[in-house]
């Protein structure tokens, strides 16, 4: 895994629109920020080299959906916890 240094300015080159949206909007709130770049993260352990370099814990993110496809959950979790479907089902009393 390849991680960049930190940087605190947006890229310059090959961003959607929506990415230079959010860098600007960044910019005109004066919200700092810090990001690197980085091979893609296809597992926690990927994403340990990328929280190294930042410094912080990066989190699971998980998008969620019922068996019939009509109600969508994001699930935000710790990188070192183990995710059950059967325990998060009871909690929202969803399959």
């Amino acid at each position: 895994m390849t991680v960049s240094q930190i940087y605190t300015e947006a890229p310059t080159k090959d961003l959607t629109d929506e990415q230079r949206q959010v860098f600007a909007a960044l910019e005109a709130l004066h919200i700092p920020y810090e990001r690197v770049e980085h091979d893609w993260a296809n597992t926690m352990e990927d994403c340990k080299a990328v929280s190294a370099v930042l410094g912080v814990d990066v989190c699971k993110n998980l998008v969620l959906c019922n068996r019939q496809k009509t109600q969508y959950y994001l699930l935000t979790m710790p990188s070192d916890k183990p995710f059950h479907t059967k325990d998060l089902s009871h909690q929202i009393g969803c399959a």
